[in-house]
């Protein structure tokens, strides 16, 4: 999944719903507005590989635990 712009809370509400990602609302929050602080640069979200499931842009990973 690639999310470069979000809309508000419900967008993130139905994709935790959906995808069952294990992250908070807050969580997902915070590495949305992380990986999409510049511009271009998107959330990718691996649903195949849970170790290196976050990304900001393609290659710098990112630890759920730290956001």
């Amino acid at each position: 999944m690639v999310l470069l712009k979000l809309s508000g809370l419900r967008e993130i509400n139905m994709i935790l719903s959906e995808f069952g990602l294990g992250l908070t609302k807050e969580q997902l929050q915070r590495l949305y507005d992380y990986a999409t602080s510049e511009k271009f640069s998107p959330l990718f979200i691996d649903m195949e590989d849970s170790r290196y499931r976050f990304r900001k842009g393609i290659n710098e990973i990112l630890d759920p635990s730290r956001f």
